[in-house]
């Protein structure tokens, strides 16, 4: 990130250790969980646990680029608004994954855990979304093939292994009995 994306955030006022972080974090996983967790761990114990000015130098990156990733989504948004297509451009924006800042004492993603799996997801569809609308329903990327398919009216080829979320654009609160299925590694699943 650019140094003006750093000059927004006080490396001294950033939380030592993480507001996530506990020591007993571990405790409510199986001990497959926790093998997983010590290979994978030792990121968190040598960045951050205890080396709290690694720590901070650590966030004040990711907070850094955080907001330009921000800000450079919205220089897009404005130019597409700004333009003719602006009304009739379907807009996706999407993580690849999560990533955890001292929660169950990791420092990274690679998790079956809510920080790891739980991602932004944003459709704006003209004519189908409506603005500053949200849903806590389960979708999985998998669903933005069929989705796309649909809202451009295309027949859907046989055998997707996704479905189309446009009911659930339509109506964020609806029934939905879809799962979102993450897997890591060979029969780990969430």
């Amino acid at each position: 990130a650019p140094k003006r994306f750093f000059d927004q955030f006080d490396p001294e006022t950033i939380q030592v250790p993480p507001p996530g972080y506990a020591e007993d974090d571990l405790d409510d996983i199986p001990q497959e969980g926790v093998s997983i967790s010590e290979i994978w761990g030792r990121r968190w114990v040598n960045s951050g646990k205890d080396h709290p000015e690694r720590w901070r130098r650590l966030m004040h990156g990711y907070l850094a680029t955080t907001a330009f990733a921000d800000w450079s989504a919205g220089r897009v948004i404005e130019a597409l608004d700004a333009s003719p297509y602006g009304e009739n451009t379907i807009v996706i924006f999407w993580s690849d994954n999560g990533f955890h800042l001292g929660e169950k004492q990791h420092l990274h993603k690679f998790t079956l855990w809510d920080r790891s799996t739980r991602l932004p997801l944003i459709v704006v569809a003209p004519g189908v979304t409506q603005a500053d609308t949200r849903s806590t329903r389960p979708a999985g990327f998998v669903d933005l093939f069929p989705t796309l398919n649909d809202l451009c009216g295309l027949p859907a080829p046989p055998n997707l292994d996704g479905v189309s979320l446009v009911p659930l654009l339509k109506d964020t609160q609806r029934t939905w009995n879809q799962p979102a299925l993450t897997t890591h590694g060979l029969g780990n699943h969430a």
